[in-house]
């Protein structure tokens, strides 16, 4: 399981604990908190130029929403704090990329997948 799933589960657990539904904490995981851009989407293209970007990079990107906050571990263990944004595919808007940020730092990415 990746980070961002070993995040999710313990979302969903804390929502049970919360006394919400796992399908309640999963959907506030991913609703977006603010809507930047309507329009933006990523294309294939996009995602595959995305994906050859190092973590630690200092960039931007259009994006479409701000996701929740929320941690993820790094490669030695520690547990930092991200901000999340997303870009919905182009083929595929209910699904998109979920670019990691520290600041104006990149610091990797996930997938939102709806059902």
């Amino acid at each position: 399981m990746n980070i961002y799933g070993r995040l999710l589960v313990a979302a969903i657990g804390f929502g049970l604990m919360c006394g919400l539904p796992a399908e309640a904490a999963h959907n506030e995981e991913l609703s977006c908190v603010r809507i930047v851009d309507e329009s933006v989407r990523i294309s294939r293209e996009q995602l595959q130029r995305l994906q050859t970007i190092p973590s630690g990079t200092r960039a931007s990107a259009e994006v479409y929403c701000v996701l929740p906050s929320g941690q993820m571990m790094t490669e030695d263990g520690d547990v930092i704090e991200v901000q999340r944004t997303l870009l919905p595919f182009e083929w595929d808007p209910e699904n998109g990329l979920i670019l990691l940020w520290q600041g104006d730092v990149y610091v990797g990415y996930d997938f939102r997948l709806v059902r």
